[in-house]
């Protein structure tokens, strides 16, 4: 029985009321009586939950659809409730009361709650079977491999009967058997000493073993093995004492010979071969908190490369994700917490990972996709040519494909549509958006809406609105109606300027804005009112909102543009008091000069981008309080000196990038340098004419980018000493470095095309 539904609504009840919010408008009695109501509903959830747990209820199949209809009301009212907390200050008095008196009236009707999620069960059979036949194929695979030599397979898990149940039906194949002279099946005791264990193998390869004497078990079963091929099947293995014995009787010879073990140990299933390891999971093995959340991920098209920072956002607006604030954590740490788990229990297959290690790009095993596509109530994803048939109850849609017919009835339920279609018309896209006013999630990243519909600014739950990569021009003012949006995403847009009303959506935590050739975007307003801004990226910037700056103390991303020299300094003394900031980015004005001599660099900055014309006398001043520094960019800086004799001193980075920001001739890597560098850009300086590499810099560079570089006619002398080096990539090069470049075997050239 799946209780992450119990979850999500149980994480609502615990948010309610919001500090922030109350303290805006006021404690009044009428929120008491409201809240006390909602109490109630919380206990009758949280013994439920203790009850399905312990399974010690059931709830018959007729009443699963009241009962999801009853949990989505009590998670309609809470969104409703948190909504009229943001707009009750535009209301009067009695307004409020009636507004609070039809929310006490719907909770009390709620009445008695029972909930469970109809799918669990047959979501926990599609995924095992599919997971089953992924790694029924592996080992099939593995096991008939005749490759001489000796190979350790192991099969583990949790201490469920899945493990045992692939690998009988694999290796008691009679396909699979026949490929070995001797088989052996042994299930494990759970106490045995190593001379039982040594007899129960020996009874099942050689006859007459009881006639042999327990000491000189061991030399038999190695010379019966000997010129023969095996397979050996050591089930439930719990204990390593006994492995030197059985790894010196399991020869090794000319024959392609295979040991497999099945166990609930990391330590035992290390004892396999590299890469011949299978981890076995069930649905019912997840976490109650994880279950939704590769659900959510079976939604998207199969193979589709689902971006880290995208999902883990989605799962933050759907309320998958629990606050742990207290534990100092914020929703997108713990949301990645929640895809490193799902990654180690073999739910996800990681595509990319970033130069730090992290995952970037990840697709989802086909068997998940199934159980996703199955479960009507909790999602769909739909394709042009497919009839709509839609359960009262589906909370998801995903669209692959429209051909512009499909047509969906109103519903309360619906909590996500994401739409993957580019070509689906914008008239179609107003039309169905107008029937689902409790979305919480709309993506239409990629569309052709060139205006943002007012049917948009009536979904008063939206927590994520996704607008990236459309030809939208404009946000109007409605948009103050959105009170729960907690992401904008207008990159790639047309959008130049934000309303002075943006500044009531105070539960925004992420504004991404700005087009590439477009430059900036202007917020109206007051920013400063936004405190749970944790991203904040391609706004321009001025003295006023510079005051602002400094009440984001969440602060995590900020890219601000169009500084000017005259108030860089208390730009800067701001910046170096935000605890949180991760990454940020400034870009000057153009022939403003940015003097950084006064920086104090963030504790915990990562990453920084700096662009426009840098005071050369204050930069070595810079590079040494960016020691902790991983990345950095600078574009445009109008250096006349070699900046590798300053940047050396950023001894932790991991990417460099330096863009048309050196006029001279010459780069030149010391020794020692950049010890823990991995990635190098050099970028459109059309003086560089000479790369010096010296022996042992940049020790761990793993790619090297040049483009642009018209007048470096000559590879980079050194390039062998980069040991490391895998990845050279070439764009806009000179012929004559494209005629000469030599370079080992071991490292990839990627041309691009001009």
């Amino acid at each position: 029985m799946n209780d992450a539904i119990l979850d999500i609504v149980l994480n609502k009840i615990s948010k309610v009321p919001n500090p922030t919010t109350l303290n805006l408008f006021g404690r009044e009695p009428m929120l008491d009586e409201f809240e006390w109501h909602l109490k109630n509903v919380e206990n009758e959830f949280n013994e439920l939950k203790i009850q399905l747990q312990k399974g010690s209820i059931h709830v018959p199949e007729h009443e699963l659809n009241k009962i999801a209809k009853v949990a989505y009301e009590v998670e309609d009212i809470i969104d409703y409730y948190s909504y009229f907390l943001g707009q009750a200050k535009y209301l009067s008095v009695n307004e409020q009361k009636n507004t609070f008196n039809k929310l006490k009236d719907r909770i009390v009707n709620v009445g008695n709650i029972h909930l469970i999620n109809s799918q669990c069960a047959q979501n926990e059979q599609l995924i095992q079977r599919g997971h089953e036949a992924q790694e029924n194929s592996r080992l099939n695979e593995w096991l008939m491999d005749s490759t001489p030599g000796r190979t350790i397979i192991s099969v583990w898990g949790t201490r469920s009967g899945s493990k045992t149940k692939l690998v009988k039906k694999v290796c008691e194949n009679p396909e699979i058997k026949s490929n070995f002279h001797l088989y052996a099946y042994v299930s494990v005791p759970d106490c045995y000493r190593n001379q039982l264990l040594l007899r129960r193998i020996a009874e099942q390869l050689m006859e007459e073993s009881e006639r042999i004497e327990d000491d000189d078990l061991p030399t038999a079963i190695q010379g019966n093995l000997h010129n023969k091929s095996y397979l050996i099947v050591l089930d439930d293995f719990k204990d390593t004492e006994v492995w030197p014995i059985l790894n010196s009787v399991f020869v090794q010879n000319k024959f392609g010979n295979k040991v497999v073990i099945t166990t609930h140990s990391e330590s035992i299933a290390s004892l396999a071969d590299e890469n011949y390891v299978i981890r076995m999971h069930s649905f019912t093995d997840l976490p109650s908190y994880l279950r939704n959340c590769i659900l959510y991920c079976g939604l998207f098209p199969r193979n589709y490369l689902i971006a880290r920072k995208w999902i883990t956002g989605l799962w933050i607006a759907e309320e998958f994700v629990e606050d742990v604030s207290y534990d100092d954590k914020t929703l997108e740490e713990v949301a990645e917490d929640y895809l490193r788990e799902l990654i180690e229990y073999s739910q996800l297959k990681v595509v990319k990972k970033d130069i730090h290690g992290n995952v970037k790009q990840f697709i989802v095993h086909d068997y998940v996709a199934l159980s996703a596509f199955r479960d009507d109530n909790f999602g769909v994803i739909l394709h042009g040519s497919d009839p709509v048939e839609l359960g009262h109850n589906t909370c998801r849609i995903f669209i692959e494909k429209s051909d512009g017919q499909m047509q969906f009835g109103s519903t309360n339920m619906l909590r996500s549509f994401i739409l993957f279609d580019d070509l689906a018309s914008a008239s179609w896209i107003v039309d169905t958006l107008s029937n689902f006013e409790s979305l919480q999630i709309l993506c239409l990243r990629f569309t052709s809406i060139t205006v943002v519909p007012d049917a948009i600014y009536k979904l008063r739950r939206l927590r994520c609105l996704d607008l990236a990569f459309t030809m939208v021009k404009e946000i109007k003012s409605l948009v103050q109606n959105l009170n729960l949006l907690q992401t904008l995403d207008l990159r790639h847009t047309l959008v130049r300027r934000l309303p002075k009303n943006i500044e009531n959506l105070i539960n925004l935590q992420h504004l991404y804005a700005a087009h590439p050739s477009l430059r900036a975007i202007t917020v109206e307003g007051n920013i400063g009112n936004l405190i749970f801004l944790q991203t904040l990226r391609k706004i321009k910037i001025n003295l006023n909102r510079i005051k602002n700056l400094e009440k984001l103390t969440k602060l995590k991303n900020l890219f601000i543009m169009e500084v000017k020299e005259y108030f860089v300094e208390k730009l800067l003394e701001h910046l170096s008091r935000m605890p949180n900031l991760k990454k940020l980015g400034i870009v000057m004005c153009t022939r403003e000069v940015l003097n950084m001599a006064t920086i104090s660099a963030p504790k915990n900055l990562e990453k920084l981008y700096l662009e426009g014309r840098l005071d050369e006398s204050t930069i070595s001043t810079m590079c040494g309080r960016f020691e902790e520094l991983k990345e950095f960019c600078m574009v445009m800086s109008g250096l006349c000196n070699d900046p590798l004799t300053y940047l050396y001193k950023m001894g932790s980075l991991v990417k460099l990038e330096i863009n048309k920001a050196y006029d001279g001739v010459q780069l030149f890597f010391g020794p020692d340098w950049f010890p823990n560098l991995k990635k190098l850009h050099l970028y459109d300086m059309p003086n560089l004419s000479l790369v010096v590499i010296d022996k042992c810099t940049m020790k761990n560079l793993q790619c090297l980018r040049l483009s642009f570089l018209s007048n470096l006619k000559k590879v980079p002398t050194g390039l062998e000493n980069l040991e490391k080096l895998e990845d050279i990539i070439l764009f806009w090069m000179p012929d004559e470095f494209i005629g000469h470049a030599q370079f080992a075997p071991h490292v990839r050239i990627t041309r691009l095309p001009r």
